[in-house]
């Protein structure tokens, strides 16, 4: 019974979308990316690949492709910079990730996630259709607010009943335990965190943060404000503290100043102030709001962002202009790495890595264009869209937002908002022209960037050795040589890291296996051989003054080597790729002198244009 209820409101969705009116199709999309975990696949389309909001996409984007057809509306698919931006990120993706990808690849994981990478594509393509189409985005914020509204009441009462909405959708679907959205509630401390329909409670928390600025925005507009409006701020507040995610409490206050700064409105200010104050006063005087949002509660999450650095940049380096391909990952035991940027890097490689980073650039140029707008709510929906679409860049330091749908989609649909709302005033934003001369002449200047960084980088000289902590005599059955070494690893971690500032110019990184009992791996680097191998000698000296550090051992996996960093030995590559993203998308003419005029002839005007500089790139 409970697949027919996915399936029939599938089904009703897709109709919605190819025979409804524009408002109806988008608050769907809207209301579908919001309340419908983004990994909810309808039980009957017989492809993991076809989730509920994928067939919602698809209907719409067939709906509004025959509209264009039938009634002459191909402006509304009028390309923008971000258009081809995302273009460019999905073929260099499939490039670098799954066509030139190294054995490591996993192409199952790849297909799926370029797959969802482009349907994120599409949801950016078909909201911006819509909202020229409406052209109302009074119409889109109030369904922003809305839809966001009910999430938060929805954690709320996950908060209550200490149980997940998502997993009583995905039992009734009969995907129990498929994904992290069907299983119970994480904790923290013994507290319960709530997800609403996110995957998980951090993404949920940045999700709210994204929307915070359209729901501050909304709030401070109600008649009755300072009661409306405040429980509105109040219900969305309790929503993102009760996810226990520190890095997005942190960020509510920034997003009060960003505000604050963008708007310059009275009202706004004060809120601002108020809240900054709120937030530090709750902080310092409220032990219990301080110790859930302390980074000494579950210190493992923050640790484990750490330990995953070293080897994850040891696996790139030996691939590091194309990465390990997309999941490659996987392969070392890294399955996530709360960082977007980093696994761009890791599974693209520095050429996927800075096409991306052009992408969040162009998609951040492009909304911010609309400050210059005059009408005032229009500039405080593009400045909304602008706080949210920074705080998803900032989100993608500390989880993997551009793989996870539902914050990547209103990342795009902030985005379309932004362009939609700006265009009746300052038009369609400029696109280039294609010219092939100019790619090459950015990519050149890029690549010689690089190169010249690549040259003035240090020389620095590692080794890289497996050590162990518990002797053989001790590795015995009556003995915990699992419980006992891990913390004699952590032990010989926290030693090194304490030495490392009294050693010049040394950086040592150490780091717990998990594999072998106390069996841990240390990289020492330093400007020459004999300062790591003297640094090696010093700790190995240091820990045996310990009892029970006394069987302390290191085995080198090879000589010391010298090298660049992995940044720096692939800048020219990584530069050459900025560079091409640049003269691909963004609109920046070349300009040269015109040819003398030969033997001085031509009137004075003639002679006086000689000197004007014109464009000689497309």
């Amino acid at each position: 019974m409970g697949v027919l209820i996915i399936d029939g409101g599938t089904a009703l969705g897709a109709l919605i979308c190819l025979y409804s009116r524009p408002t109806a199709i988008l608050g769907l999309l809207i209301s579908s990316m919001m309340f419908i975990p983004a990994t909810l696949v309808a039980p009957h389309m017989l492809t993991s690949y076809a989730t509920v909001n994928h067939v919602l996409i698809g209907a719409a984007a067939v709906r509004l492709a025959v509209m264009a057809k039938q009634g002459g509306r191909a402006k509304l698919f009028t390309a923008t910079p971000v258009h081809l931006a995302l273009a460019m990120l999905v073929v260099a993706w499939v490039a670098d990730g799954l066509a030139f990808a190294p054995p490591s690849g996993i192409p199952t994981v790849a297909l799926q996630r370029l797959v969802n990478l482009a349907f994120v594509a599409g949801f950016f393509v078909v909201t911006l259709a819509l909202c020229r189409l409406i052209d109302n985005p009074r119409f889109v914020v109030r369904t922003i607010v809305v839809t966001f509204t009910l999430t938060a009441l929805v954690a709320l009462l996950e908060h209550l009943t200490k149980q997940s909405v998502g997993e009583h959708l995905f039992n009734l679907a009969g995907e129990s335990g498929s994904t992290t959205a069907s299983h119970v509630l994480e904790t923290r401390a013994g507290h319960v965190r709530v997800r609403s329909s996110a995957e998980f409670a951090l993404a949920y928390a940045w999700l709210a943060i994204m929307v915070l600025p359209f729901v501050t925005m909304s709030a401070l507009r109600m008649r009755r404000w300072v009661i409306t409006g405040g429980l509105l701020l109040l219900v969305t507040f309790a929503a993102i503290y009760w996810t226990y995610a520190r890095s997005a409490a942190a960020a509510v206050p920034v997003v009060f100043i960003l505000l604050a700064v963008f708007l310059i409105e009275r009202r706004v200010i004060l809120l601002a102030a108020t809240g900054v104050l709120a937030a530090a006063g709750l902080f310092f005087f409220d032990p219990t709001i301080r110790q859930h949002l302390s980074l000494h509660t579950d210190v493992g999450s923050v640790g484990v962002r750490f330990q995953r650095l070293p080897p994850i940049l040891d696996a790139v380096s030996h691939h590091a202009w194309l990465g390990l391909g997309i999941g490659g990952l996987q392969t070392i035991g890294v399955p996530t790495t709360d960082n977007f940027y980093l696994y761009a890097y890791g599974d693209t490689g520095a050429v996927g890595a800075a096409i991306l980073v052009v992408v969040c650039v162009t998609a951040l140029l492009q909304v911010g264009r609309g400050i210059r707008v005059k009408d005032t709510y229009r500039r405080t929906v593009v400045v909304a869209c602008l706080v949210g679409s920074i705080a998803f860049l900032v989100s993608g330091v500390v989880e993997d937002a551009l793989l996870l749908s539902q914050p990547a989609e209103l990342a795009m649909l902030l985005v379309a908002l932004a362009t939609a709302t700006m265009e009746p005033e300052l038009g369609t934003a400029l696109m280039p022209k294609w010219s092939f001369r100019r790619i090459v002449f950015f990519g050149a200047i890029g690549s010689l960037a690089g190169f010249g960084a690549m040259l003035l980088a240090p020389v620095t000289v590692s080794q890289q050795r497996q050590f162990s902590t518990v002797s053989p005599q001790r590795n015995t059955g009556q003995y915990d040589a699992v419980t006992s070494g891990t913390l004699l690893i952590a032990t010989v971690c926290q030693v090194a890291s304490d030495m490392q500032p009294s050693l010049h110019d040394v950086h040592i990184s150490c780091l717990d296996d998990f594999l072998a009992a106390g069996v841990g791996t240390m990289r020492i680097s330093s400007p020459s051989a004999e300062q790591t191998l003297h640094a090696y000698k010093v700790l190995t000296a240091t820990l045996h003054q310990t009892s029970y550090l006394a069987s302390f051992d290191t085995q080198a996996k090879g000589p010391p080597v010298s090298s660049r960093s992995s940044l720096w030995r692939t800048a020219p590559a990584s530069g050459a790729a900025l560079g091409v993203a640049i003269g691909f998308v963004a609109p920046l003419p070349l300009r040269r002198r015109r040819a003398a005029y030969a033997g001085g002839r031509g009137t004075r005007g003639e002679r006086a244009g000689a000197h004007r500089f014109t464009p000689i790139f497309g």
